[in-house]
Parts: C-alpha cells; sequence; structure tokens
C-alpha cells in the first residue's frame, strides 16, 4: 500500500518548479478549502471523496489499467480519516498525484474546490497565490543590536539563516557588538553624541549596513523578484537605503524598532505595505500590455501567444483566474488542437499550460480576476521582441 505523504505547510516558487517538472500523464490536481477546526475535518474528507471520485471516472474512462490504478491507489492514500484528524489544519488543501509521484500543500488562503486531470498538473491557482493580495515576500529586520532576513507569504512568516554573513562582515573588517548594552551605547552614540564622536557611530553603522546589504544580495536576493520590505529604526532607514542599492527593495518600510515587535506585528505591517504594491504591479503590466499590443509587441490572440511562448518570446503573461480552455498544445511549435469537451486525460488547460511554459522559459505570470483582465480573450501577453 502507497502511504500519503506529509502535508506541507508552505508553498514556495522552489515548490512550483516540482510540480512543472515533466512527468508521464496523466497528472491528477484536486484543491478544496479546509476547515481549521478538529471537529470538522470529516465534512473535509467526504469532499476530497468526492472530487476523488470524479477523477477517478476520468482515470477509468481514458486510460484503464495499471497506470489508472496506481493512481487511484495514491489518491486513496489521503482517504483515511487519520491523516484529517492530524490536528493540522488550514484553510485549503492541494493534493497533486501522477505515476511514482504524490504530495500535498496546506495553504493558508481559501482555494475553491476543483479537480483536473490532464496532461500536466493544473498550477494557475498556485501561480496566483504565489502573487495574491498576500504575495511571497522578503523582510529584513535590523538595528544596531542585530539583522535577520525572513520569508512570509499569507499567514506564514519563517527566518531564513544568514550562514555566511558573519564571514562576509569579517572581511570587510566590520565589528559587531556582542552585548545588548554594548549596542545601545552605540547607538546613544549616533543619536545623542556631538563631533567626532557621533561622525564615527554614523561610518561605523553605514560599514555595517553596507556589508550586511553585500551578502544578502549576493547569497539570498540575486536570484529573486520577491519584493523586500526594511524594517528598521526611523533614523536608520535611509543610511541603509543609501548603502544598500537592492533593487527589490520598497521604497516604504517599517520604521518601527522590530526588536521591540513580534512575528505578528511583522505579518501585519507587511501586509499593509505590499497591498498597495501589488495593485501598482498590476496596473503597470496591464499598462504594458495596452502599450505593447498597440505597437505589436503583444497579443491576445491564443494561436499567437501560444507560438511566442514556446519559443521563449513571452516576456509577461496575463491569464485569467478560473477560466480553461482545453486543449493539447505542441510545445515545439505551438500549435493547438481542441480539446476534448468531456475533458480528455490527455488534455491540458492551455491558459495552464501557457502560464507554465512562460515561467519555465524564464518569463513573468499574473493570474487575474475576470474584472481585472485586460481583454476578454482568457489571456494577454507582452513579447520580448
Amino acid at each position: 500500500m502507497i502511504p500519503a505523504p506529509k502535508a506541507t505547510f508552505t508553498f514556495s516558487s522552489e515548490d512550483l518548479k516540482r510540480l512543472l517538472e515533466p512527468r508521464d500523464p496523466p497528472c491528477v490536481s484536486i484543491y478544496l478549502p479546509t476547515h481549521r477546526r478538529k471537529t470538522e475535518g470529516r465534512s473535509d474528507l467526504i469532499l476530497f471523496r468526492n472530487l476523488s471520485r470524479e477523477a477517478e471516472r476520468v482515470l477509468d474512462r481514458d486510460m484503464p489499467g495499471g497506470v489508472a490504478r496506481e493512481i487511484k491507489e495514491r489518491l486513496g492514500a489521503f482517504d483515511k480519516e487519520e491523516f484529517w484528524d492530524d490536528g493540522q489544519r488550514s484553510d485549503s488543501l492541494g493534493v497533486f498525484v501522477a505515476q511514482g509521484f504524490s504530495v500535498c500543500y496546506r495553504l493558508p488562503s481559501q482555494f475553491p474546490e476543483l479537480n483536473v486531470v490532464g496532461a500536466t498538473f493544473h498550477t494557475k491557482p498556485l501561480i496566483r497565490f504565489l502573487q495574491s493580495s498576500a504575495p511571497t515576500y522578503r523582510l529584513l529586520a535590523v538595528n544596531a543590536d542585530r539583522f535577520a532576513l525572513y520569508e512570509g507569504h499569507g499567514d506564514s512568516i519563517h527566518e531564513v539563516p544568514l550562514t555566511g554573513i558573519a564571514q562576509a562582515l569579517a572581511e570587510a573588517g566590520v565589528t559587531t557588538n556582542e552585548t545588548p548594552q554594548a549596542s545601545r551605547r552605540e547607538r546613544d552614540r549616533l543619536h545623542y553624541g556631538q563631533g567626532g564622536a557621533k561622525d564615527q557611530a554614523k561610518v561605523d553603522l553605514e560599514k555595517l549596513f553596507r556589508a550586511v546589504a553585500r551578502d544578502l544580495w549576493k547569497n539570498h536576493l540575486r536570484t529573486s523578484d520577491k519584493p523586500l520590505i526594511l524594517a528598521a529604526p526611523g533614523h536608520e532607514q535611509p543610511i541603509f537605503r543609501r548603502v544598500a542599492q537592492i533593487p527589490v527593495l520598497l521604497e516604504e518600510g517599517i520604521t518601527t524598532d522590530p526588536s521591540k515587535m513580534s512575528l505578528d506585528d511583522l505579518k501585519v505591517e507587511a501586509r499593509r505595505l505590499l497591498e498597495p504594491e501589488l495593485a501598482r504591479r498590476i496596473a503597470r503590466v496591464k499598462d504594458e500590455f495596452a502599450l505593447a499590443k498597440s505597437r505589436s509587441h503583444g497579443s491576445d490572440v491564443l494561436k499567437l501567444v501560444a507560438q511566442a511562448v514556446v519559443t521563449g518570446r513571452v516576456k509577461k503573461l496575463i491569464v485569467e483566474s478560473g477560466r480553461r480552455i482545453w486543449g493539447l498544445l505542441d510545445t515545439t511549435s505551438g500549435d493547438i488542437l481542441p480539446g476534448d469537451p468531456a475533458r480528455n486525460a490527455y488534455d491540458v488547460d492551455l491558459l495552464d499550460e501557457l502560464a507554465e511554459q512562460t515561467i519555465a522559459h524564464g518569463g513573468e505570470v499574473y493570474v487575474l480576476s475576470k474584472a481585472d483582465m485586460p481583454t476578454a480573450h482568457g489571456l494577454a501577453a507582452v513579447f520580448r521582441f
């Protein structure tokens, strides 16, 4: 018997890459909203059973035999009351099963119930999750006592180990105060000192911040476009920003001393800062599409977008959340074959597949609601050239 894998309580871009890896069809994707109260786990299990049976009917119809039996056995591994009564709850569950593969994510956001059987995993809801109203972000907590890097998404936040930073500080000739009392004296020099003492304290702080920023950029931030929020006392914010020059650093930061804030406080402030930033990003990409289309550097025609995606020419792709266009995509030519209205197990949601292919070619994907879409065709693309 195949055991159910332990559910993971985080979902990152690395997890998305794992789901995007090539696999033999069929791939089953199941999403369902869940309850945080353990006493309601029974109703969640019943919903999962219903969604699983719908997927199994497609499997039995389109590919009866050993493959279908294995995948149904993997789905059945989650149909155990102990899995749903383990006391660990979340707002939603995502289950992904294929030949030789199964994984489960507990997610801190409400997902509508959905089951998809296709040639690839259905990941569009997760792409939107990663860039939704609570996007993945980094938070740098800094003061003269300590610095720490956190990664957050939704209701979760965790500290990222800075394993090499001590060496970076040593190589830069930076010494840090070992005791809180000594660190406080240094800050007092910066606040209240006069003449040379105050100037030297400022120089020391700039040297510390520059070394920290250089190591963070090199080892943690350079390969990611996640927004970075700076949490630092108000008088230290301009010093860090002047010496850091980190492109993903948001203009507005948390100006309270982070040592006086709990992780919950930091999460609340981070969300406050990220919501308008997300709205600005979406507005910018919609404006960019409108300009690109007017210059024939963009399109909302499925056939043209598909051909551009598979050749790596799509810089930014906008797709409509909740909309699905079934078919087959030739990932070499970009040709599209219409899909089976009954959802054949070899079909894919073309919008989902194009989003995944865009990410694989290094492009950006935005999943927007129907009301926010800049076109009525379900997708819009900005070309690289």
